[in-house]
């Protein structure tokens, strides 16, 4: 889903002027489309990609096979995206908007 969104914020921002803020014009489509397909929170983080990357890659890991055994669904894709979150808190990261 995140993705997708990034995607399509990229996609619809690539013939901007370059008088157009792209960057900003961009995490703003990437939050309208995320918040319509549903995901609950949208917020930003302050970390160097070096420290976010390990943290991101292992919370995702980690709620991936805490939901392994459930059948697909959006509750299954819902409880995965809290799992993360829950694990990305616990490591120390600090979400604000």
């Amino acid at each position: 889903m995140y993705d997708e969104c990034l995607y399509e914020a990229k996609k619809a921002t690539a013939s901007a002027s370059t008088k157009t803020i792209v960057g900003y014009r961009q995490f703003e489509l990437y939050n309208m489309c995320l918040k319509l397909k549903g995901v609950t929170y949208v917020g930003d983080i302050t970390m160097s990609d070096e420290k976010w990357k390990p943290i991101f890659e292992h919370c995702k890991a980690e709620a991936k096979s805490d939901v392994s055994g459930r059948p697909a669904s959006h509750q299954r894709d819902d409880l995965q995206e809290d799992l993360a979150v829950a694990c990305f808190k616990r490591k120390g990261v600090f979400f604000h908007q």
